[in-house]
């Protein structure tokens, strides 16, 4: 008969910096199973101490087992990533990662073998094994690889390795689904056999970041990240379950339907500006369908409502005009509610004289028969919790008689209610009992906030020049590539470099400010520049540069302005591949220009 399973005292997750973003969903995973709640640190089911830590030592966690804790004691697991592509990993691979070799317990009660200061170990049949990390204090530890996969199945695998700390059952009652993965060695080690109790459970996760400069991609290329895109869906998803207000993504900011399988399990549908973007939701995305345009044509309305669940109407002219034709679809009215906020007068969609939504003193005080429900867009990147319960007192005030009328309303896009330190919660009870008192259904339309960091436009310096300032110029350019930059005139972040406000000439004389050079594009368009940044060493010809939080507005506007290759799309999943989904060539250019 086999051992009764015991849980582990404590269990330790260890991350490399570099990994963070793409171990986010790990950390949720093991969270959600332990504690319930990553703020919380114990598990109200079991009482697990669980600590998170993030190393940069290439050899060891950042702290040590309590003094006195013997070999047998602790359990060290590394989720390491190592059948895919060695070109990519063999070039990044610190000594705290396990490389290579099929899951299998390496050392331990089984093989009466301990790892003691990395020595490489051998399997049954001669062949080595991968060099595996000492623990704290050279601490030898009963050690398992973890999968041979990429770091994405990392979250199920980890959900089922968690799942056996909540089961407080015989070895052979724990879970089915760990038993027959690559973790039934864990499950081995778990259960035992020949020790008392597992004290301490180090699980080492290797992240799935994209080690750039090991694939074998042309530049310039955006990458969409899936292991960095997840962390904002997640939050998207709270909201839904905690306020029940729908989440439909915004199309005309992000419509690479490459990651919409995974998007889709996060959000209720997609909202769009134009006809072949309400085409591409419906066949692409799924869930509901809003279509919404500034003004249709006729045939326009005809094809349409081919694909949408909901149609809504700029004006009360659209309205009126179209109205008769749209069948069965619920109907709604985009409103202009005299309130709003944003960073640069050209995206506020309340400025002055905005052609966007029917004023509220153009309103019939009859319109709530007119229509199912409305649209309330009014913001544009809107960071401020507070201001936003503001504005939406106002719209209580201003349309609450309207809004005791409707079956549902949108108040759009442009809240960044998944920017780190939002409150979240406050955020969903406001929304709950606005939709509870008006006995409305309520959406948002977050397009930039589903996509925040989630994709990098990859560029390569192809020159340095020099007149007064030093600039680089890279294989891309601001108009054709990231239009936005020219257009709200900011710069965008970048991964090896530090943004600087001032651009005087001046300030880079000299070598007291670091490594200082403004990054330019390489089209013909004098003002092409994408900002000034320090780095911390000096930048040569060949290097490749990495612009951050480029998923937002940027492959929906790109052009072939002066004839430029246009950047490729890689699309990296959640497993850790990498494929590129278009490469454009000299045939898309030319089928571009034919007509012009």
């Amino acid at each position: 008969m086999s051992a009764p399973y015991k849980p582990p005292l404590a269990v330790h997750l260890v991350w490399h910096p570099s990994d963070k973003d793409s171990v986010d969903p790990i950390i949720q995973a093991v969270s959600k199973h332990l504690s319930r709640d990553v703020e919380r640190p114990f598990s109200r089911n079991l009482n697990i101490p669980l600590f998170f830590y993030s190393s940069d030592s290439p050899d060891t966690p950042p702290c040590g087992p309590p003094q006195g804790l013997a070999a047998r004691d602790i359990l060290f697991v590394s989720t390491s990533v190592n059948t895919r592509g060695r070109e990519v990993w063999n070039d990044y691979s610190p000594k705290g990662i396990l490389r290579a070799g099929p899951p299998e317990i390496i050392s331990g009660p089984e093989t009466g073998r301990s790892i003691n200061g990395g020595n490489r170990l051998s399997r049954g049949n001669g062949e080595g094994v991968a060099k595996a990390p000492p623990l704290p204090n050279t601490c030898s530890a009963s050690c398992v690889e973890g999968p041979s996969q990429s770091s994405a199945n990392n979250v199920s695998h980890i959900k089922s390795l968690i799942s056996m700390f909540r089961k407080n059952k015989d070895s052979e009652k724990i879970d089915a689904r760990a038993r027959n993965t690559p973790f039934g060695a864990w499950r081995e080690a778990l259960t035992n056999k020949g020790h008392s109790r597992t004290r301490s459970v180090w699980i080492y996760v290797q992240g799935s970041s994209f080690r750039r400069n090991s694939v074998n991609l042309d530049t310039p290329f955006y990458l969409i990240d899936e292991t960095r895109m997840i962390k904002y869906l997640e939050r998207i998803d709270y909201v839904r379950r905690k306020s029940g207000a729908k989440s439909v993504l915004a199309l005309k900011c992000f419509s690479n339907w490459c990651v919409f399988e995974l998007m889709r399990g996060y959000m209720d549908g997609t909202t769009s500006s134009g006809v072949y973007e309400a085409r591409l939701g419906h066949e692409r995305f799924g869930g509901e369908t809003h279509g919404y345009c500034v003004a249709y044509t006729k045939g326009e309305v005809k094809e349409i409502v081919r694909y949408c669940d909901k149609i809504i109407f700029n004006s009360l002219g659209q309205l009126r005009t179209y109205k008769d034709m749209v069948g069965g679809i619920s109907v709604g009215l985009r409103i202009n509610p005299g309130v709003g906020w944003s960073c640069h007068p050209t995206c506020d969609p309340v400025r002055r004289y905005s052609r966007l939504g029917a004023p509220s003193s153009t309103l019939p005080t009859d319109i709530g028969a007119e229509i199912d429900g409305a649209m309330f867009h009014y913001n544009c990147d809107h960071e401020d919790f507070d201001g936003f319960a503001r504005q939406l007192q106002t719209m209580e005030n201003d349309f609450g008689d309207l809004l005791h009328q409707l079956k549902w309303v949108s108040l759009g896009g442009g809240v960044a209610f998944t920017k780190d330190g939002y409150p979240l919660d406050d955020f969903c009870h406001l929304l709950k009992e606005f939709g509870e008192r008006f006995h409305v259904q309520l959406y948002l339309e977050p397009g930039e906030a589903a996509v925040t960091h989630s994709t990098s436009l990859v560029v390569t310096v192809l020159d340095i020049v020099r007149n007064e300032r030093t600039m680089l110029i890279v294989d891309a350019g601001t108009e054709p590539h990231l239009l936005d930059v020219l257009t709200y005139g900011y710069a965008p972040t970048l991964e090896e470099g530090e943004i600087l406000a001032g651009s005087s000439a001046e300030e880079f004389r000299g070598s007291d400010n670091g490594h200082v050079y403004v990054v330019c594009g390489r089209t013909c368009l004098a003002g092409d520049e994408f900002g000034v940044y320090r780095f911390d060493r000096k930048i040569k010809i060949g290097d490749r540069l990495h612009f951050n939080n480029a998923g937002g507005y940027s492959m929906v506007k790109k052009n072939w302005f002066n004839g430029i290759g246009m950047p490729s799309i890689a699309h990296k999943k959640l497993d850790g591949s990498v494929r590129i989904v278009h490469a454009p060539t000299y045939e898309d250019y030319l089928r571009e220009k034919q007509n012009t």
